[in-house]
């Protein structure tokens, strides 16, 4: 073989390896450009998804509304007493809590404060109770989200509840301020038809404990200084577990994603991209967090529970629907 022949098979075997690593390359990028495309596609198709479950709950909760509510104003109007047409109005009331908290329309104390204040006017006003609300000019107006403000709302309409319908009260009053980083709230009601300190097993009262733990505060009943019964909750106004939970959280992992969700309707947004970890409180304002870890666990989501509970009726029922562990907030 001439010297110009074996240069010029050394150059064709060098292109040939040039040409094959080139064709490895463009094989490996189309390769990326595939699983990107997929990504994107099934990022798509999940925001389609989401968007398409969005629509048709928002068309459940409209039906509700113009159904269900409409039924429950027609008892209002046609109630015998005014008890009766105050349990119409609290139902009414809850289902309106259901179709505009689950959309998560977070605010700050004074909203939250105003929209309790209306409907504690209304209500009294229908029942014929007089109401003197006085809050202090040195409160702080920080940010609820969307689960304290729901919380917060909900023990004092059963409060309030409990007046109307078992105190025989002729007025109530409800005043609010800040002592050492929380919000002190007391209602208070002249009537004599209610225990000052109840020890009853009902739905309500406990679910007024249970709604206060959330909210990392405490509830007590005593003797009204008005001849009835005064409820006295503390919450603090500190920054919230969530919160707190996501800044730690970042802090641990730089450049880690959350998503947060306040509520049970907003963390079904989030389900199908299947994260890999999922702190979920069991005590969400439209549902239970159950319900998540439910779905979560089967898609391989390591489920973590964040709760103010340890007792076992609240954590088995966790751990059952596939929990791997929990926090106390």
């Amino acid at each position: 073989m001439s010297l110009f022949a074996a240069a010029v098979a050394i150059v064709c075997g060098l292109l040939a390896i040039i040409l094959i690593a080139q064709l490895r390359k463009l094989r490996h990028q189309l390769a990326a450009e595939r699983r990107a495309a997929a990504s994107r596609l099934a990022e798509r198709e999940s925001l389609v998804h989401a968007q398409a479950t969005l629509a048709e709950r928002e068309r459940i909760y409209g039906d509700l509304h113009d159904d269900i509510g409409a039924r429950l104003l027609g008892m209002i109007h046609s109630a015998e007493s005014p008890e009766q047409a105050d349990r119409a109005r609290a139902v009414l009331q809850d289902l309106r809590d259901v179709v505009t908290r689950s959309r998560g329309t977070p605010g700050s104390l004074s909203d939250t404060l105003a929209e309790i204040r209306g409907e504690t006017s209304q209500r009294l006003a229908a029942a014929g109770v007089a109401l003197t609300w006085e809050i202090n000019d040195s409160l702080p107006d920080p940010e609820l989200d969307t689960a304290r403000a729901l919380h917060l709302h909900r023990i004092v309409r059963e409060a309030i509840s409990n007046v109307i319908r078992h105190a025989r009260a002729s007025h109530v009053r409800v005043r609010m301020k800040a002592i050492g980083g929380k919000l002190c709230l007391d209602l208070t009601d002249d009537g004599g038809g209610t225990d000052p300190a109840p020890t009853s097993k009902g739905r309500g009262l406990d679910n007024m404990r249970e709604r206060a733990a959330e909210l990392e505060g405490d509830i007590d009943w005593k003797p009204g200084t008005q001849g009835g019964t005064k409820v006295l909750l503390t919450m603090p106004l500190s920054e919230s577990s969530r919160d707190w939970l996501s800044r730690a959280l970042t802090q641990a992992f730089p450049g880690i994603e959350i998503a947060l969700a306040a509520s049970l309707a907003e963390a079904q947004l989030h389900v199908d991209a299947a994260p890999p970890l999922a702190l979920i409180d069991l005590g969400l304002p439209d549902g239970s967090g159950i319900r998540l870890i439910e779905k979560l666990h089967p898609q391989g989501t390591l489920c973590i529970v964040a709760t103010v509970f340890d007792d076992d009726a609240h954590l088995f029922p966790a751990l059952h629907a596939g929990a791997q562990g929990y926090v106390l907030k």
